[in-house]
């Protein structure tokens, strides 16, 4: 389920929140294209990498030393700051790439959490300000998540995504890291631990996430000098499922109300809901893995950051969040037996149609991905219901 991005299933529900349309796992295959620069964005023959072989003429100031056929590298004896990369600062109509002097440098804010995340096996924050989506994720291997420099020309698992003029439509633009590094200086593992890093020469290249690839000769845009502090949440145990015991007011679920999501990174969300209007129970069906009608599967993993067939039951919600630890809500009962059938799904029409018999859940507490056991955990058992609807579809 892992591609290019870090953190589909965190974007997905910010989808269905309405505070996003995106994924961070976004889109497909982390293939070699991921990383190739000097294609859709670049001018021509300009390159502006390290021997980009530039020839005379290609708009540079006066006095630069080029020749003809020069192969320019850094310090070839530009003007000061030359240099041929993005943002180099240099002076107007030097023939570079767009945004070559308009690097943001973004406040991101500090009440972030770094989570550590084993389904992914990673490190990822994200975070929405304003109408701008930020998103970085890094591997959670001893040598990867450690102090030092990350490159993303050279570190596979490291992965910056970001997006422009967001509504609860979604973002107008996209735009996914190339070149640029990551310079970790504070690093600790441990429960509210603290992270410090700065990113720098981020390249950024605008993305079209439905396409799985680059913008043809899309924006380019660029980070530099921008600092991240965080705390940190490494993973805690796993929960441990215990078969319910359920009571009168924790048997059956009526809804009244279905509302169907189709993810265009491939998730599935259904929610049903005893109103449409708050407050309101809810119970959340989330598929992240590959399903199609007439297919039965088992739904036997409580822990939200593992599951792909994920159920769960929140009660006295009062308004529609992106929090997946339920902030709106009561309490959170999380599945860990069941089945459910698809009989219906159409990614034409949007139709949807799922069983789901002898669902078994018990109480917990979500923070983030995480799933932690409760004491005196209560159960919840619902013998059969079915959510079905139609996804919007369209452009």
């Amino acid at each position: 389920m892992k591609t290019l991005l870090e953190s589909k299933r965190l974007l997905t529900l910010l989808c269905l929140a309405a505070a996003l349309g995106l994924t961070t796992t976004a889109c497909g295959d982390d293939d070699d294209n991921a990383k190739d620069k000097n294609t859709a964005a670049d001018v021509v023959d300009e390159g502006d990498v390290t021997d980009e072989g530039d020839t005379t003429d290609e708009g540079d100031t006066t006095g630069e030393g080029d020749t003809t056929g020069e192969g320019d590298t850094t310090g070839e004896g530009d003007t000061t700051d030359e240099g041929d990369t993005t943002g180099e600062g240099d002076v107007t109509d030097e023939g570079d790439t767009t945004g070559e002097g308009t690097c943001q440098n973004p406040t991101i804010p500090g009440d972030l959490v770094l989570e550590e995340d084993d389904f992914y096996d990673d490190w990822s924050v994200f975070a929405l300000v304003d109408d701008t989506y930020f998103q970085i994720g890094f591997g959670r291997d001893p040598s990867v998540a450690t102090l030092g420099t990350l490159d993303l020309e050279t570190e596979p698992t490291l992965s910056i995504f970001t997006g422009e003029g967001c509504t609860e439509e979604g973002c107008a633009k996209y735009f996914l890291a190339t070149e640029g590094t990551m310079t970790i200086t504070v690093f600790e593992p441990t429960e509210g631990g603290a992270f410090e890093a700065t990113l720098n020469d981020i390249v950024l290249e605008e993305f079209d996430a439905d396409a799985n690839d680059f913008v043809v000769n899309g924006e380019v845009t660029c980070l530099d000098d921008t600092a991240l502090s965080m705390s940190t949440k490494p993973l805690p145990g796993a929960p441990v499922w215990t078969a319910p015991v359920c009571a009168d007011g924790t048997e059956g679920f009526t809804a009244t109300y279905n509302n169907i999501f189709f993810s265009s990174f491939g998730a599935i969300l259904a929610t049903a809901t005893t109103t449409e209007a708050f407050p309101r129970d809810e119970m959340r069906l989330e598929l992240y893995g590959d399903y199609e009608a007439g297919g039965v599967y088992q739904i036997d993993d409580l822990n939200y950051n593992t599951c792909e067939t994920c159920l769960s039951i929140q009660t006295n919600c009062t308004e529609e969040s992106a929090d997946i630890s339920g902030g709106t809500c009561d309490t959170r009962y999380n599945a860990g037996a069941g089945t459910l059938t698809i009989t219906t799904l159409d990614e034409t029409t949007g139709e949807f149609v799922g069983l789901i018999e002898n669902a078994q859940f018990i109480e917990v507490d979500q923070e983030g991905l995480h799933t932690i056991n409760v004491d005196n955990a209560a159960g919840w058992c619902v013998d059969s219901i079915t959510i079905s609807g139609f996804a919007p579809v369209g452009d």
